[in-house]
């Protein structure tokens, strides 16, 4: 019976850690940018009012990414915990070792 072992504790461990991190960078970066006075007729208005959409766009990749990876775990081991319901409902018997050899 074939059986699939997958772990999680790395990637709670490093990759929480991670993107938590980020998304943390990321606020400060926003934030940062955002409590700036920036005089509308500054020739880069417009450039920097992007890059800080794109930054928010980015953040909420990052939290849609974390937030995946929480939900597909929880998805595996509810289907694992199905499966292992139904494989304790399978007949369990014994096959009988052979004493000769069929030619």
């Amino acid at each position: 019976m074939a059986k699939v072992s997958l772990s999680y504790d790395s990637i709670s461990v490093n990759g929480f850690n991670a993107l938590d991190s980020a998304i943390n960078y990321l606020d400060t970066v926003i934030n940062y940018l955002q409590q700036n006075s920036i005089p509308s007729d500054f020739y880069r208005y417009n450039t920097l009012i992007n890059t800080i959409a794109d930054l928010k766009k980015q953040r909420g990749r990052l939290v849609d990414l974390k937030n995946w990876i929480v939900n597909s775990n929880k998805e595996y081991d509810s289907l694992i915990s199905k499966f292992e319901v139904q494989a304790a409902k399978l007949p369990v018997g014994r096959i009988k070792q052979r004493t000769t050899v069929v030619r």
